[in-house]
């Protein structure tokens, strides 16, 4: 990867830029340019997430990794981090959706962490990324439009 030049009028911040035709074209010819990240920490308000053996929540977990990864980006200066919450307040996922829209988001993060009684856990889960909005629901959430080709999980 290499960092877009940014003219020193600009008070836009450089951003992460893919070469050739690789990503869909966005904004500049045959370039996808990444300029703004959605943080979005988990659960919130009302939703604890997981509960672990001692009563910590996910919801105060990741969105102490949320305000840490927006904190360490916002220092670099070289990319937008909008987070879909800043504080415990439960949001729903229509309005998390709607918040990476608005911030005309190219990359959303969701933060979770599991819980697991049994100690020490060497385990790790990764999710596999949606490919295609599959639902009415996801789809209006989403505002993505259901391709043809796209076959539900």
């Amino acid at each position: 990867m290499k960092r877009a030049e940014v003219p020193a009028q600009s008070k836009e911040p450089p951003a992460v830029v893919f070469p050739g035709n690789q990503f869909p074209s966005m904004t500049n010819g045959d370039i996808w340019v990444i300029d703004t990240v959605v943080i979005d920490p988990g659960h919130g308000g009302k939703d604890p997430g997981a509960v672990g053996p001692k009563g910590t929540k996910e919801k105060d977990i990741v969105l102490d990794i949320g305000r840490e990864i927006k904190k360490i980006a916002d220092s670099r200066g070289e990319i937008k981090v909008v987070m879909t919450r800043e504080k415990d307040e439960f949001i729903s996922l229509w309005g998390r959706a709607k918040t990476a829209r608005d911030a005309h988001g190219k990359v959303f993060i969701s933060i979770h962490a599991n819980s697991n009684k049994n100690r020490p856990n060497s385990k790790s889960s990764v999710p596999k990324p949606a490919a295609v909005a599959t639902t009415k629901a996801s789809r209006k959430a989403s505002g993505a439009k259901r391709s043809a080709s796209a076959k539900p999980h």
